[in-house]
């Protein structure tokens, strides 16, 4: 027994498929919404997100160079500054003093002959031949007596003054001291 189609729908088995037929488009039919961006839209986003990499990218660089340069520096300058004080603490227990030269001090402290000198071909402050600072423009040696006039020999000196110039990078760093030696006032 063969039922139609029509039999069927009628007694609620399946349904009629209904075909649609798209409308043709006409002249008067509304325009489509825009949907997308234009390829010049994009252009102009890329281009836009391009120079604001290249600002911040430039900028990164430069503020990491300019930290990098910085930290080179500070470490130059405690470096040199340390050596100095270190020099000037061992000239102020100094019990003697032997060599009295524009850029060179040999001193006795605690028994032992200590060399301060200025190496110029190095441009190291050297304490017995060991650098204790780098960069060094000039460093040079005033002997003083007790009165504060140039000491006329090495048993009147009773104060030295100490004057160092060095660069570093671009920088011009300058100290000057005065240094009075304890164990010799008296």
């Amino acid at each position: 027994m063969r039922l139609r189609v029509r039999e069927l729908v009628g007694l609620g088995l399946c349904r009629r498929a209904s075909v649609r037929r798209p409308h043709a488009a006409s002249s008067r039919s509304r325009p489509r919404a825009r949907s997308g961006f234009t390829i010049m839209e994009m252009a102009i986003v890329i281009f836009f997100i391009v120079v604001i990499f290249f600002t911040v990218g430039y900028a990164f660089v430069n503020t990491s160079r300019t930290s990098v340069s910085l930290e080179r520096r500070a470490d130059v300058t405690l470096s040199l500054q340390d050596g100095v004080d270190r020099m000037i603490d061992q000239l102020r227990v100094a019990e003697a003093v032997l060599v009295a030269d524009a850029d060179t001090v040999v001193v006795l402290v605690e028994g032992a002959r200590v060399t301060f000198q200025f190496n110029s071909a190095n441009r190291t402050l050297e304490r017995d031949g060991v650098t204790l600072g780098r960069n060094i423009e000039s460093l040079s040696f005033e002997y003083l007596d007790a009165g504060g006039s140039p000491a006329a020999s090495l048993d009147s000196i009773r104060r030295i003054d100490v004057h160092v110039q060095a660069k570093l990078g671009e920088e011009d760093w300058e100290l000057a001291t005065s240094v009075n030696l304890r164990k010799l006032h008296g």
